[in-house]
Parts: structure tokens; C-alpha cells; sequence
């Protein structure tokens, strides 16, 4: 980070084609030389579905979320939509677990 501002990402399609694939031997490789450098953000207060939306139209699995100055919070990944489905889904279980008591 400079100045504690985002300056790049290193996911595992990094490290696969940029060092892996590249014949980069891992121990001697620095993460700057494999990051993307030029990183798609989204701010905080956005939908989860429009991040979705940013990965998939990007063709991408992450993307990095900020706050209003720039600086990183946390990371999404496509794979938090399904663990999210399973969530939504788990507590639509239990709710009808909870009817058909009733009934």
C-alpha cells in the first residue's frame, strides 16, 4: 500500500498464470512482479449484486472493496454468492420446518 491506499491484487489466477505457468520459481518472485496492478474496486456501500455484476462483466472472481478514500476493507469473491444462496437457503428451510409445526 502506499499511503495505505490499494495498490494491487494477488489471487490465485496470479500466482497459476503469472508465476506458476510463467516458470517463476515462487520463493524468488516478488508479489508486485505477478499482482494485477490496475484492480477494479467497489466501494462499501454498493449491492453485493452489482459487484457480481463488476465480476462478471470484468471476467474476474474478486474484487477488492473500499471506503470513501480509497483505502481496502475487505475482499469479495464470486463464491460469496453462493455462500450466500446457501445461507438464504438454510433460513427458507427452517422456516418452513417452522410451518409445517405449525400446521
Amino acid at each position: 500500500m502506499e499511503d495505505g491506499a490499494l495498490v494491487g491484487i494477488c489471487t490465485e489466477r496470479d500466482i497459476v498464470v503469472r508465476a506458476i505457468a510463467a516458470g517463476c520459481i515462487p520463493a524468488m518472485t516478488c508479489v508486485t512482479t505477478i499482482m494485477t496492478s490496475d484492480v477494479q474496486i467497489i466501494h462499501r456501500d454498493k449491492p453485493f449484486g452489482y459487484a457480481l455484476h463488476l465480476m462478471y462483466e470484468g471476467g474476474f472472481r474478486h474484487i477488492p472493496v473500499v471506503d470513501d478514500t480509497g483505502h481496502p476493507l475487505g475482499l469479495l469473491a464470486a463464491h460469496d454468492a453462493l455462500d450466500l444462496d446457501g445461507l438464504q437457503m438454510e433460513q427458507e428451510l427452517v422456516r418452513r420446518e417452522e410451518i409445517t409445526i405449525i400446521l
